[in-house]
């Protein structure tokens, strides 16, 4: 696989699609998220489809509002 300028694996013949809720509670919030992630697929060489049926992939997003959820993580330490 050849890869682009940016060290990412070279997908310029697949097409992704990012999708929108339609259902969100904040429209223009939804669809300025949804065009900065398109800004940064192009940016990084990968083509964003037009359509819905033209896609190879499509894409979902959501993001929150207010204090995120607290998890805790327990990994073994390395190097000791």
């Amino acid at each position: 696989m050849t890869m682009n300028s940016n060290g990412l694996p070279n997908f310029s013949h697949i097409f992704i699609i990012v999708m929108e809720n339609k259902e969100a509670k904040n429209p223009l919030l939804e669809q300025e998220i949804r065009d900065k992630i398109n800004k940064l697929l192009e940016a990084r060489g990968y083509p964003v489809a037009t359509s819905f049926d033209k896609a190879d992939y499509y894409l979902f997003f959501s993001y929150g509002l207010g204090e995120p959820p607290r998890t805790t993580v327990v990994t073994q330490e390395y190097g000791c």
